[in-house]
């Protein structure tokens, strides 16, 4: 892989791999991070988060925001869209990628062909460029494998290349699984929102009616304990106070006959409860 970092007088830098492999995996995490995506490109201050990041882990690099960081990711930039272009584009076929060698590979009839238009890039036949599978990373949503892992953000402010037929037709078929896949998730959610709101007014509904028939039966507590003629009327409002007091002992007073009630009664003034 050149890394001859060309650019106009003091601009000038020889990037090494170790370098290249650095800037690209502090790439890689600011734009997992999100920090400073934008919807054609990144954030103000984004340079300045690549020239910390690179400070950390190229410590004696010297490399700066702008011209360095900026310059080279142009650079980058524009070799990913040269081997995009003739991976992806309609209108150039023939071509492949060793993953191994991170090379693309065509037979020598195809190179003859495209390089009759553009003979510059004839340093690209053998060439390396190990980040493409890190700019157009394959990663995983919903089982299925995603897009360019950098998107727009990268490479926002390029031409974008033409989709082929078949990668069109795959983002459809992506996109239809992946909003199938979210209505089920909504329903889903919907179901079991509806059953725990049935469930809690099931709940409440209960409530409700426990705590009227307790308070019927507190009513009437007061008439039944006038049944025991021999209770007092002071005795009979304090016996009466405790009773309602707890819907259990209420409970208790109304499932007794009168004989059994009574006992409770005295057993209550004589504080056995």
């Amino acid at each position: 892989m050149d890394q001859e970092e060309r650019g106009p007088g003091k601009n000038k830098r020889k990037w090494t791999n170790i370098e290249d492999e650095k800037l690209v995996a502090a790439l890689v995490d600011m734009v997992n991070i999100g920090a400073y995506k934008a919807e054609n490109g990144f954030k103000a201050g984004f340079l300045t988060y690549l020239e910390e990041t690179l400070k950390l882990t190229l410590p004696n690099s010297g490399l700066k925001g702008k011209p360095h960081i900026d310059s080279r990711i142009k650079t980058l930039k524009g070799q990913f869209n040269i081997v995009y272009d003739m991976l992806n584009s309609p209108n150039v076929s023939g071509f492949g990628w060793d993953p191994t060698t991170n090379c693309l590979v065509a037979e020598k009839l195809v190179w003859d062909t495209y390089l009759q238009n553009r003979p510059r890039h004839a340093t690209w036949e053998n060439k390396s460029f190990p980040f493409y599978d890190d700019f157009f990373n394959q990663a995983n949503v919903d089982g299925e494998q995603g897009g360019d892992l950098f998107g727009d953000y990268v490479f926002a402010n390029t031409s974008p290349m033409p989709a082929s037929r078949n990668e069109s037709s795959m983002r459809k078929n992506k996109n239809r699984i992946r909003s199938d896949h979210n209505l089920n998730i909504i329903k889903e959610a919907a179901s079991i929102i509806g059953h725990e709101i049935s469930k809690t007014f099931l709940e409440f509904s209960k409530a409700i009616g426990v705590e009227a028939a307790t308070s019927d039966k507190r009513q009437q507590i007061n008439f039944e304990l006038k049944k025991i003629g021999s209770l007092e009327s002071l005795d009979r409002i304090k016996v009466a106070s405790e009773i309602v007091r707890d819907h259990e002992m209420t409970d208790l007073f109304f499932s007794l006959d009168e004989n059994d009630r009574e006992v409770m009664v005295m057993g209550i003034l004589g504080g056995k409860f």
